[in-house]
């Protein structure tokens, strides 16, 4: 199918998300990685011999050499690089939120993740991303993949139509100390999807109200997304109550990821 003639909004109502392909120059991702790398430089030796791909995951590792609070102040650095705001204004993205009818777009939000090969500490369980400070329902997740991805380097698996369900109760997961579903059987009437397979330039359009968790990665290879998130302000008629259109504590723990690996351990 043509993504010039996609219905984006039909589709992700239907079944919570959609793989654009081809959606971004190549170039552009390099432009992030080659910033991530600047932000690294500092603290390890780059060979220039090395792919740009090699490059960033060596620089990664081997910072990560200096402790979790290096790893941390790293991951603070790269989500809000200006590169990965600056993708929010290429002519692709901006027709899905068009299509989308988000008519006055808040950006709510940048991250990147590294799912490094064989590493389960930093997996996300089945959850809905009801922790962002939304001031809409009417909200959407765009991933970008920095890297190619096959079956082995994982990705995201989404419950199909999932999102349909609304805000639902979560719990801290007593095995991974994450955010989880409270009761994972809600599930049961929605087909898992596992989206591994994607180019660099792809994007991956979701309901963050769909539930949703990391695929493990298996192969050699760290697995690199950047990640955006855009609601819309002008579809707010609870602005007269309160900024969110629920109460986000009622439904979830609202501790970080980081706080609450950190809680764990």
């Amino acid at each position: 199918m043509n993504n010039k003639s996609i219905n984006y909004k039909k589709i992700i109502d239907k079944q919570s998300f959609y793989h654009y392909k081809k959606a971004i120059n190549p170039k552009k991702i390099d432009e992030i990685k080659k910033k991530m790398i600047l932000i690294m430089k500092q603290f390890t030796k780059i060979d220039s011999g090395l792919s740009l791909d090699q490059q960033l995951d060596h620089a990664f590792k081997n910072s990560c050499k200096y402790g979790t609070k290096l790893r941390s102040n790293i991951y603070k650095a790269i989500s809000n690089l200006q590169e990965i705001y600056s993708l929010y204004n290429n002519k692709n993205v901006k027709k899905i939120i068009s299509n989308l009818g988000i008519k006055s777009a808040r950006q709510q939000g940048t991250a990147l993740f590294a799912m490094e090969p064989n590493e389960n500490k930093f997996l996300t369980d089945v959850h809905q991303d009801i922790r962002n400070n939304f001031c809409s329902m009417k909200a959407i997740n765009l991933w970008f993949p920095l890297s190619k991805g096959d079956v082995k380097s994982g990705g995201l698996g989404i419950f199909s139509g999932s999102h349909k369900l609304g805000p639902h109760k979560h719990k801290i997961s007593s095995k991974t100390g994450y955010i989880t579903i409270d009761k994972k059987e809600t599930l049961s009437k929605f087909p898992l999807k596992k989206i591994n397979k994607f180019e660099i330039g792809d994007i991956i359009i979701f309901s963050p109200f769909s539930f949703h968790f990391s695929l493990k990665n298996t192969s050699k290879n760290i697995r690199w997304t950047a990640a955006m998130c855009i609601d819309d302000a002008a579809n707010t008629p609870h602005f007269r109550d309160q900024f969110n259109p629920y109460e986000r504590s009622k439904y979830v723990e609202m501790l970080s990821n980081e706080s609450l690996h950190n809680k764990k351990n």
